[in-house]
């Protein structure tokens, strides 16, 4: 052991290659001290000394060859870069190592160097025949140097594959910068050589600066490539925070050979780092190399860069990045236009290798860009590509146009998402959750979401939760046991999910679940889905319940509170729900247009709500929309309570009930309304006009019933023209009596109206019913009232019947006795009518008259009698007498000269009330005791003088 306080005791006690040398005082060197064996250099405790740098003396102050081995603890090296040139050519790193090795251990200390060429503090290269090593650990540091070029605290450039670059325990390296590189600069120097740099434990690499990249390291392997690899190995509680760079501000790392590859693991934080460009906190660049990229259960948090906040990796030739139990949060990507992926930015632009993007039990969360891709934004490329995220969130990222969450695009492949939560992301363009485009025409892109929780993402445009597009591809999706909810679209369409493309496909089975989901201007709350040849699968137990497209008025919106088609293809079965849905304008549940069809062969539509058209489904522009089974219920509308339809319906089975509307309340239907067999449609069919009649397929089953509400084509009119409200149609040509059982008229305006088959069996029509007039108690007597009558015939006026003589006719009535008599039968009366003649007896007098002057009174005159008018009447018999006169007959005239009678005659019928005079001959003798006994009293002979020996009694 030496005990040095010089130079020259230094160069002594090493010319004797004293294994162990203790440095007892300060002093500086003023020539390079070259070390060709293996020795230890270190402060004699308990004193901490510095050799430093001559002012002056500008280049190594140790060079280690030849195997030498350097060992230092528990010393400072210092530059005194203060007291030199830093534009001086000569001045170089504080140690040199070309075929040696350096040990720093504890408070071993090197700072405060300037270079002109590489390496700040130590500069390792090797010619390729020998092999360098550097070790760094205990509490080692690296500080405040610099080099022109790179590598400001730690530059080394590998020349055999047996170089040892390992940095661990507590060592620090900070306040360093060079141009690449501020901390480490790591490269390999010769083709076919590759190494490894190891770092870890409690490392602290710090507020380290290059002017163009890797602030904390810039590692490379063989830049021309054809080499064997080189690995970055990052482990432990390292610490990489506060260096900056244009490109890579924590980390650089450049592959260029298969193999190249880079693993940040067990508590890696990568913290608080800014870089002008690329990679805020680790920047990767594979341009040759295939990209193997690995971070385990470290942390890239608060980091900055204009792309890729907190990892930027580009790969023009595949590779596999994996993230696991890691940590991406807090990140900004602020490069404007170019400012994408806050969290992760990742592009491949080779078709000739895949991509393997792998995410188990990560986070991204809290990163912002002020483009493209909040958390991550990711481009596959033209190639094979693989994105699988499982047990991982990425949630509270934002992004200024698209894809809050992610974003990410590829010609094809593969995205598996399992039991990850997407959530709380926002997007000022589309895709607040998840953005993706397929790339490439004639690749299909398969994603599988499985036990997701996409929810509370917002985008200012389409897709609140997912926006998936193939404008060159196609996109097939397969969402199994998620949920989406909580996702809002502002001014576009998909509040929950937007899927477009010309043959994509989205399926939901399972219990995946669409809810409370708000398109707040646009269309399809829940789900907007449109694909020209695409399809929408909705199976198993999926749900779409509770979303909204109803909040702001638009040019174009407010379609589709559970799902907008435009245009698809749709099928739901199994027991899928879309329920409690609404919709400012058009299908509560669902909307479709543009030629789209749905098949919905099970499951149920119900309690929806749109202000206006369509409660349960919208069906417009050329639709089809096929129900085979299912049920739609309880859904409300002003139009269409069930559905609202001016394109095709066709109903073959299931159930609409229950629906509600101002009008239209089952079905409001302004197209095309085709049916069969058994249908219970009770709460109202409105038909628009003749063209949109109820259609019938097939025989409908009994028991159905079909209810027509009235509308301004199905309306009485007053003329009783027959209104069609259903028609055979092709294949079924003729309807029977169970189909026109099934339709029920309105329930009100049409009283007096019947369901009726025409009589070539074509149509069902709605005419007025023919009603009888039956006239009892006639009497034999004429009648010329109608017999029949219709609810829209004008009054109806009646006539008495014909005379009877005998009876005057009184009036009609609607009992044989008692009742009310009816004058008119009123227009809008309804059912068969009886009305009964009422007649009262025509009754005369006949009244004999003595016609005796007033004087002495006639005796026996006959009392007056009744008859019926045309009733023959017998003249009384009885003859009056009268004193000193003979009566002659009865006479219709007092003066005689009318029509006479004898008594006991039958005359008649008289015309009316009769007054027959007395005709009186005054006797010939009237003193005689006998007057004439033979006399006839109407013969013309005079009278006999007889004496009058009648006692003719008083005429009282």
């Amino acid at each position: 052991m030496a005990q040095v306080s010089s130079q020259a005791q230094l160069s002594a006690a090493l010319n004797i290659q004293e294994p162990f040398i203790q440095i007892t005082a300060d002093f500086s060197l003023t020539s390079q001290i070259n070390i060709l064996y293996d020795v230890t250099i270190e402060s004699l405790i308990p004193g901490t000394y510095t050799i430093s740098k001559a002012p002056g003396y500008d280049s190594y102050l140790f060079r280690i060859q030849n195997d030498g081995i350097l060992r230092l603890a528990n010393i400072v090296i210092d530059g005194q870069s203060q007291l030199h040139d830093p534009t001086s050519a000569a001045a170089r790193a504080l140690i040199y190592v070309t075929g040696g090795s350096l040990y720093m251990d504890d408070g071993a200390v090197l700072k405060d160097n300037v270079s002109y060429g590489s390496g700040g503090g130590v500069w390792l290269y090797g010619g390729g025949s020998y092999m360098n090593k550097l070790q760094m650990a205990g509490d080692a540091r690296v500080t405040g140097c610099s080099a022109r070029t790179n590598g400001g605290g730690i530059s080394v450039s590998l020349s055999s594959p047996d170089d040892i670059i390992s940095i661990s325990d507590r060592s620090m390296i900070d306040h360093n910068f060079a141009v690449n590189g501020g901390g480490i600069y790591y490269y390999s120097t010769i083709q076919g050589v590759g190494g490894t740099l190891s770092i870890s434990g409690d490392v602290q690499i710090v507020d380290n600066a290059a002017s163009s990249t890797g602030g904390g390291i810039c590692f490379s392997g063989y830049r021309a490539g054809g080499s064997s690899p080189s690995f970055l190995s990052l482990s432990g509680s390292l610490i990489f925070s506060g260096n900056t760079a244009v490109h890579g501000a924590a980390i650089y790392f450049y592959g260029t050979n298969d193999g190249d590859h880079m693993s940040v693991t067990d508590g890696v934080s990568v913290d608080r780092n800014t870089a002008a460009q690329n990679g805020g906190g680790i920047c990767c660049i594979t341009p040759t190399g295939s990209a193997e990229f690995l971070i385990a259960n470290s942390s890239i948090t608060h980091n900055t860069g204009g792309t890729g906040g907190g990892i930027y990796l580009l790969t023009n030739s595949g590779g596999a990045v994996t993230f696991l139990e890691t940590v991406i949060s807090e990140n900004t990507a602020q490069n404007g236009a170019a400012g994408s992926g806050g969290g992760v930015w990742f592009q491949n632009s080779t078709a000739e290798r895949p991509v393997i993007i792998s995410l188990n039990g990560t986070q991204i969360m809290q990163n912002d860009a002020l483009a493209q891709g909040g958390g991550i934004y990711l481009t596959g490329g033209p190639g094979e590509f693989s994105f699988r995220m499982s047990k991982s969130s990425v949630s509270e990222n934002t992004a200024a146009t698209n894809g809050g969450g992610l974003l990410m695009s590829s010609a094809g492949g593969v995205i598996d998402v399992q039991e990850s939560t997407i959530e709380g992301n926002t997007a000022g363009g589309s895709g607040g959750g998840f953005y993706y485009a397929n790339s490439r025409e004639g690749t299909s892109a398969q994603i599988h979401l499985i036990k997701d929780t996409i929810s509370g993402n917002r985008a200012g445009r389409e897709g609140g939760g997912l926006r998936f597009s193939s404008s060159l591809g196609a996109v097939i999706t397969d969402i199994t046991d998620g949920q989406i909810s909580g996702n809002t679209a502002d001014t576009n369409s998909g509040g929950g999910i937007w899927h477009g493309g010309n043959s994509d496909t989205l399926t939901l089975h399972g219990s995946a679940a669409v809810t409370g989901n708000v398109s707040r201007e646009g269309n399809g709350g829940g789900i907007y889905f449109n694909s020209d040849s695409g399809t929408l699968l909705l199976t198993d137990q999926v749900k779409i319940i509770g979303n909204r497209a109803d909040e702001r008025v638009s040019s174009f919106g407010s379609h589709g509170g559970g799902i907008c088609v435009v245009p698809g293809n749709v099928t739901i079965s199994g027991q899928a729900e879309i329920a409690d849905n609404s919709a400012r304008l058009y299908g509560g549940g669902i909307s479709m247009s543009e030629q789209s069809r749905i098949d919905f062969l099970s499951g149920s539509i119900h309690n929806n709500r749109s202000a206006r058209y369509g409660g349960a489904v919208w069906c417009h522009d050329r639709s089809i929309f096929f129900m085979s089974g299912g049920s739609i219920m309880d859904n409300q509308a002003v139009y269409g309570g069930g559905f609202y339809n001016d394109a095709v319906l066709r109903i073959t089975g299931g159930m609409v009930s229950r629906n509600n509307a101002d009008v239209g309340g089952g079905i409001y239907n302004e197209g095309n309304f085709y049916t069969v067999g058994l249908r219970d449609i009770t709460n109202g069919v409105y038909i628009f006009d003749e063209n949109a009649v109820v259609r019938i397929e097939g025989e409908l089953a009994p028991g159905s019933k079909i209810q027509i509400e009235s509308s301004e084509y199905v309306s009485p009119n007053s003329e009783g023209r027959p209104i069609v409200i259903g028609e055979a149609s092709p294949p079924y040509m003729l309807l029977n009596e169970n189909d026109r059982a099934a339709f029920l008229k309105p329930p009100s305006g049409f009283e007096g109206w019947e369901v009726r088959l025409s009589s070539d069996l074509t149509q069902v029509l709605l005419v007025p019913i023919q009603y009888a007039i039956h006239y009892e108690n006639l009497r034999g007597a004429s009648n010329t009232n109608p017999d029949v009558y219709k609810v829209t015939e004008p009054d109806i006026v009646l006539v008495p019947p014909g005379k009877i003589t005998g009876y005057r006719f009184i009036g009609w009535f609607d009992a044989p006795e008692g009742g009310n008599q009816v004058t008119r039968i009123v227009q809008g009366t309804t059912g068969d009518i009886t009305l009964y003649a009422r007649w009262e007896m025509v009754s005369f007098t006949i009244t004999y008259d003595a016609n005796d002057g007033g004087g002495s009174c006639a005796c026996g005159i006959p009392r007056p009698e009744s008859f019926q008018e045309g009733q023959q009447i017998r003249i009384s018999n009885l003859i009056p007498v009268w004193p000193c006169f003979v009566f002659v007959g009865w006479n219709t005239r007092r003066d005689g000269t009318g029509i006479g009678y004898i008594p006991g005659t039958i005359v008649g019928p008289l015309p009316g009330d009769t007054i027959l005079y007395a005709v009186w001959r005054v006797c010939c003798c009237p003193c005689m005791d006998s007057c004439c006994s033979s006399f006839d009293y109407f013969s013309e002979l005079p009278c006999c003088w007889y004496p009058c020996r009648y006692s003719v009694p008083p005429c009282r």
